[in-house]
């Protein structure tokens, strides 16, 4: 209510053009049908930016999923959903797409004067002048919202990748909603707790007994040849073969759940394309070698143990963190919601788990704050997000530091609310105090 009597009409976005660059999107959709105004297929150089169907390769369900939690309009709201939506395909079958497909995505939204633009997508390369960083830069100052993903290369400091270093763009990280988080203890070792993240496609992790398990190297059929895997939880190194592969592998095993950890150092959020019945989940590649080492020292049968934890508002464990190198510069810019987020895909609803997530509900926000402030150049939505973040906490109970969670949480509410702007929203001076 106005504070002459009069009702606010509620903000849904409406009439602010939101640009999504990804593996294009699903049209069709009974949720995002009406909201969907146009684009372009990079990849096929045509006006049908629809995502990779199986007779064309991998098939591809991103680009919906992201444009779900920023416009969605049926089963399921997005932040904005009345926000007119148009979608560049410049990721192909499987996801993958070259630096010139995303700038060529970019270079054509900002012709088609898309109000807002969400990249969640991006590379492990943390420098303010790779090509994509430039070209947001330049999308901003051409008066554009720009929106991406930070990454999901976290815990560690340095682990931003591009565009998520842009400048001028909006850099976002993955914060906890409410969710249960398993996590397990090997044997009687209760101190080392070790936090998974589910595998998106595979059955959830409900595990509320000990289980033995097993190392199956990198979870290939040769891996299994001296190894019984039935009934028992398998831990497999990252690569060398898909995910879903690891998982029909152990699951023709006998295997009751899989263990995945990372080739890199730091935690990573994975997932199938295809849903299959077995249990799974991520965890960092220093958690996976200590596991090991735990596991060839035992002279009794390695087990495990899961736990559970309702947690909330704390910064998810693959979620990237700056600084950006050379420039020092502070990213991400802030975080948002980025674990087990429901919306649409190609003929349905799935959840999924990434900074991915986390970026277009930042996208829906500025949607929403354009349709109030029309007139507000991109470096003041920026204030108006940042301005009005949660500073969230550790565990601990010790602020998460700025290279982790920018700014803080996202709260629309508190962004639409801002009367007073500060900018720039971040500063650096070129140098970090090791102690800090």
């Amino acid at each position: 209510m106005r504070s002459d009597g009069s009702i606010e009409e509620a903000l849904t976005g409406k009439g602010v053009k939101v640009g999504i660059i990804d593996t294009g999107l699903d049209y069709e959709h009974p949720d995002l049908r009406a909201n969907y105004k146009g684009g372009y297929d990079i990849i096929d150089e045509d006006d049908d930016p629809m995502e990779t169907k199986m007779n064309q390769g991998e098939p591809t369900l991103h680009g919906t999923h992201v444009a779900g939690i920023i416009a969605a309009n049926g089963r399921i709201k997005g932040v904005a959903p009345e926000a007119e939506i148009y979608a560049y395909r410049a990721l192909g079958p499987g996801g993958q797409g070259t630096t010139e497909q995303v700038l060529e995505a970019i270079e054509k939204a900002v012709l088609d004067r898309v109000d807002v633009l969400n990249l969640s997508l991006g590379n492990t390369v943390n420098g303010p002048d790779w090509p994509t960083s430039l070209a947001l830069d330049r999308a901003v100052d051409k008066g554009v919202v720009a929106v991406t993903s930070s990454g999901n290369s976290g815990p560690n400091m340095w682990t931003v990748g591009s565009p998520g270093t842009s400048s001028k763009a909006i850099s976002v990280g993955a914060s906890l909603p409410p969710v249960e988080i398993p996590y397990i203890t090997f044997q009687k070792n209760k101190e080392h707790k070790i936090e998974l993240t589910p595998l998106v496609g595979s059955d959830p992790w409900k595990i509320k007994r000990e289980m033995e398990i097993v190392d199956v190297g990198h979870g290939l059929v040769s891996d299994y040849k001296d190894v019984s895997a039935k009934g028992k939880i398998v831990l497999a190194k990252r690569g060398r073969s898909t995910f879903a592969e690891k998982m029909n592998i152990a699951h023709k095993a006998g295997a009751n759940g899989v263990l995945i950890y990372n080739n890199l150092d730091g935690s990573f959020a994975g997932g199938l394309l295809d849903p299959i019945d077995i249990v799974g989940a991520s965890i960092s590649k220093e958690d996976g070698e200590w596991l090991l080492e735990q596991m060839s020292s035992t002279k009794k049968v390695a087990e495990i143990e899961t736990q559970y934890a309702q947690k909330q508002d704390l910064i998810a464990p693959f979620s990237s963190r700056g600084p950006v190198t050379e420039t020092w510069e502070v990213k991400p810019d802030l975080v948002a919601p980025g674990v087990a987020i429901q919306s649409t895909v190609p003929k349905g609803y799935l959840g999924l788990n990434g900074t991915s997530m986390a970026s277009p509900h930042v996208a829906g926000a500025a949607a929403l704050v354009l349709e109030k402030h029309p007139d507000w150049s991109p470096e003041q939505v920026k204030a108006a997000l940042m301005n009005s973040t949660k500073q969230l906490t550790n565990e601990q109970g010790s602020l998460y530091l700025p290279h982790e969670q920018g700014a803080g949480r996202l709260q629309v509410d508190k962004a639409l609310e801002a009367k007073t702007l500060v900018y720039p929203s971040s500063l650096t001076f070129g140098t970090w105090d090791k102690k800090a």
